[in-house]
């Protein structure tokens, strides 16, 4: 995986509804992004856990590697 536990991590800005996105070297894993995702995009979330694909603190659905973007170094959070 990625990311773990803690990391911070930005919604991409330009998730698509229903759209499908997958794990980073993986076919089989993936999650289509629903509504109430895309009121994230943009948004610095949080990794509270990380078990075949990635639940935040700001959202209770599950989330892949592709739905973020990594946090730069030099972005305040």
């Amino acid at each position: 995986m990625k990311y773990k536990v803690g990391d911070k991590v930005c919604v991409r800005s330009d998730l698509k509804r229903g759209k499908t996105y997958y794990m980073e070297g993986s076919k089989r894993e993936h999650n289509s992004a629903i509504r109430e995702m895309i009121e994230l995009a943009g948004e610095i979330v949080t990794i509270k856990d990380a078990w075949g694909q990635y639940y935040i603190e700001e959202h209770e659905c599950s989330w892949t590697d592709e739905m973020f973007e990594d946090v730069r170094e030099d972005n305040e959070i």
